[in-house]
């Protein structure tokens, strides 16, 4: 629900509630033998487990125009946007491990191995279905801010209109505050944004941590590193500590892609409206088309194939592909720089593709894989085969390669009325090294 605040601001009350029903609790006891806590008896009962938490949200948008120079941008460009959308959110959440709810309960025992008397906190309902609310209270606050960048030129087509060129499509920054914490209040910090130049898509982000790190030497002598409740800008005078960074390339391409080129080098690019044929009813697992229709040897409605310039029937089949490489940068946990108290970096890198072609309206394909420069490893690669059987569906999968080989294949009847009336057979993790 949205209510207007003020005509520029936009007011988005929420309340969320989860109910769960049980039908048995559990309890523990310290097993003075074993030396471990073991489940003492299940508890036969109907018990009720909820949780709810609520908050509101207020966003509105402020807009900046500007006009660049002409002796950088020439005529061409008349103008730039800039859209920023800041956000503010507040949520509350009670202590559900709070005894008043009675979700929880504390053993205490004696550890003999260790000398000393340990309190712990457990689930009544631990490893349930539906889980169990969890512990602590909690009132953030959560603010974001989102930024998009576009260019306003003119049309080559047209010579007085204009066109619209998203310079940035989005950059984001968001973190939460919560008010409730001991420590550590300050979330970490989000950035990511995302970009398309000359048709590729261009996406990126990181993750900052406001908070430093200390070293503690053990009587081992090994080096013991932990974040502490300060802040980096008082420690070590900047702003966050980098934890992690990711960059994205991917572009694709497919059948279409050169037909639209064709038709506008040829200039008979056209908006043509495909119509469906007429299929059963999905409801209907039983309903079926004439003999005629379903056997087009005996359909007297067969439409002729559409000719080419050349005067032979065009024949495609429609494809498409798409690459991503992918570059993150992430915190070695071997390699501390105690100058800078801070984690050195690595960086991973790996190529993904995607595919799928279409042999015939009835026969789909499709392929992803990988390539993991660190490691100089084909990634996890999955083929998918599926053919419509009119009522039902034939799917086949199969990951041919790495350690967890694999297929999958299933004829189910395409309604969902009926959608547990099928056949399958996979592949068991046991048998992975020699099923192929």
């Amino acid at each position: 629900m949205n209510l207007k605040l003020l005509k520029y601001f936009t007011l988005t009350p929420n309340v969320n509630y989860t109910e769960r029903w049980y039908f048995k609790s559990i309890d523990k006891e310290w097993d003075e033998e074993a030396q471990k806590i073991v489940n003492n008896d299940t508890i036969q009962g109907f018990n009720r487990v909820y949780d709810y938490n609520f908050g509101v949200s207020t966003s509105t948008k402020l807009y900046t125009f500007f006009r660049p120079s002409r002796a950088i941008f020439g005529d061409k460009v008349n103008a730039i946007r800039h859209v920023m959308t800041p956000n503010v959110s507040f949520s509350y959440r009670p202590d559900f491990g709070d005894p008043k709810y009675g979700y929880y309960d504390r053993l205490e025992y004696y550890d003999e191995r260790n000398d000393r008397v340990v309190r712990q906190d457990y689930s009544l309902y631990e490893n349930s279905l539906y889980g169990v609310p969890g512990r602590g209270e909690s009132g953030s606050m959560g603010f974001s801010l989102g930024n998009s960048l576009e260019m306003k030129v003119k049309s080559d087509r047209d010579s007085t209109g204009f066109k619209k060129i998203a310079l940035l499509e989005s950059l984001n920054f968001s973190s939460s505050y919560n008010f409730l914490a001991d420590e550590f209040n300050l979330s970490n910090i989000n950035m990511s944004g995302r970009t398309k130049v000359a048709g590729t898509n261009i996406s990126f982000g990181a993750n900052f941590d406001p908070y430093a790190l200390d070293t503690t030497t053990l009587a081992s002598g090994v080096t013991s590193v932990t974040r502490v409740n300060k802040f980096e800008l008082s420690e070590n005078n900047r702003l966050a500590r980098l934890q992690s960074a990711n960059l994205s390339f991917g572009f694709g391409f497919g059948s279409d892609t050169f037909k639209k080129r064709r038709e506008a080098r040829n200039g008979t690019a056209t908006e043509s409206v495909e119509e469906e044929p007429e299929l059963p009813d999905d409801d209907n697992p039983f309903s079926e088309l004439s003999e005629e229709e379903d056997n087009p040897i005996l359909s007297t409605n067969v439409s002729p194939l559409e000719e080419g310039d050349d005067g032979y029937a065009k024949f495609e089949i429609p494809w498409n592909v798409s690459f991503n490489y992918n570059m993150r940068l992430v915190p070695d946990q071997s390699d501390f720089n105690a100058d800078k108290m801070a984690y050195k970096h690595k960086l991973t890198a790996d190529i993904s593709m995607t595919g799928r072609i279409s042999l015939t309206k009835k026969w789909d394909m499709s392929l992803s894989t990988g390539y993991n420069l660190e490691r100089s490893e084909i990634s996890h690669t999955n083929l998918r085969i599926n053919r419509n059987l009119h009522c039902w569906n034939m799917s086949f999968n199969m990951s041919p390669f790495g350690q967890y080989k694999s297929f999958f294949f299933s004829i189910a009847i395409s309604s969902s009325m009926l959608r547990d009336l099928k056949y399958e057979k996979r592949s068991h993790p046991r048998d992975n090294p020699n099923w192929m």
